[in-house]
This record gives C-alpha cells, structure tokens and sequence, in this order.
C-alpha cells in the first residue's frame, strides 16, 4: 500500500506553489470519512483510502500533520517531510 502511496505521489508531485491547505485538509477529511464507511479490501475502500493518503502525503510535504483526538480532527504543522 505504500508503495502505491508512493508511486501516486510521483505521478501527481505537489506544485512549487503551496496549495489551498484549508481545501486539502477538508478533502482529506472527506476522503477519510468515506474510507471509513466502506470495508478496506472493497474497490470503493480501496479508492477513498489511497486517495486520502496522497492527500496526507502532500500536506505533510507543505508541513502539516493531521492528529485523531477521538471524533475531532486537528490539524498542526509539524516538520515537513522531503522527497
């Protein structure tokens, strides 16, 4: 699964210029929601999920992080992580 993750994020890199965090952080946290709903080996659960990990792997690149505080979602910066 990483390596998918990985091979996706080479196909589709990040732009120079930083994208509108806010709107990523929210399409991640759809993403997230519907990778929830659907059992992880399903097409659908499968698809949500990886694209929520891309997703994941550009926001860490432009330093934040994501953090799981039970039902709440919190977004920090945290190191940015290279290519």
């Amino acid at each position: 699964m990483l390596l998918l993750v990985v091979l996706l994020a080479q196909v589709m890199p990040p732009s120079p210029e930083p994208p509108d965090i806010p709107e990523l952080q929210q399409l991640w946290e759809d993403l997230n929601s519907a990778c929830r709903k659907f059992p992880r080996s399903s097409p659908e659960g499968e698809a949500n999920c990886l694209r929520r990990d891309v997703i994941s792997w550009r926001l860490g690149h432009w330093g934040w992080c994501v953090r799981d505080m039970g039902l709440e979602t919190k977004w920090e910066l945290c190191p940015r992580k290279g290519f």
